[in-house]
């Protein structure tokens, strides 16, 4: 005896927010010192050893915008929106411990800029973890479970792509979407003719599915389809 199922084997996609995401400058090169974590006197203190002439090289003053949340951002450089009564213009010192500039390339200003708009994103919870499991059918010899006889039979289980094995802690849903994508293409190429074999489906918490839109559509730019899809 043999049995098939005639349905598509599914790839399953879970993509939700990740609570659990460390602070970028927890482990960067720059250190963010705030008046909220430290007081004014620790600042004052670390602003008198920092040398003039590195100021905008190896360290800034950072201002925060806080309306309903926070948005941080270099002093002098206030992002549209923002308002006088709102913001912190002094709300602490962002610099390298290192005070080596040529640490963070050639434009020490743009990287600067470009963690605090990573930190950016992790106040405000863009931060997600997908995982990536698929359907393989399992062969079975012997005493069949449904009919008592002895044959061959087929369930299907799921599997833990490895490369897809759970990604957790990327911060900017455009990028956590990016990855999974990439996971997807490198599943294609490993196992040709994939797109054709397999359709998606996609779980989710209440904020992943905030991103279902895009992500479908990046996933069949791939070839995959979804359930309902034409062929």
């Amino acid at each position: 005896m043999t049995t098939e199922t005639m349905t598509k084997p599914k790839i399953h996609v879970d993509f939700q927010y990740d609570q659990d995401t460390d602070s970028p400058i927890e482990n960067d090169v720059f250190t963010l010192l705030t008046v909220d974590s430290c007081g004014g006197g620790q600042l004052a203190e670390l602003l008198d050893t920092l040398p003039v002439s590195m100021k905008g090289k190896t360290w800034w003053i950072v201002s925060c915008y806080r309306h309903g949340g926070e948005h941080w951002f270099l002093h002098g450089d206030e992002p549209a929106g923002t308002d006088q009564w709102d913001t912190t213009q002094f709300a602490g010192l962002l610099y390298l411990p290192s005070a080596d500039p040529d640490e963070v390339g050639p434009d020490p200003k743009k990287a600067a800029e470009g963690i605090l708009e990573e930190y950016n994103r992790y106040c405000d919870g863009d931060c997600w973890y997908y995982k990536i499991t698929y359907e393989v059918d399992v062969e079975h010899n012997g005493n069949c479970p449904c009919c008592n006889k002895e044959g061959t039979w087929f369930t299907r289980e799921f599997e833990v792509e490895d490369h897809g094995a759970g990604h957790g802690g990327i911060i900017g849903s455009d990028y956590a979407i990016e990855c999974l994508v990439d996971d997807l293409k490198y599943f294609e190429e490993m196992y040709r003719g994939s797109t054709d074999k397999y359709e998606v489906r996609i779980g989710s918490d209440q904020q992943g599915k905030a991103h279902w839109d895009d992500i479908q559509a990046k996933i069949r730019e791939v070839g995959f389809r979804f359930a309902g899809d034409p062929e």
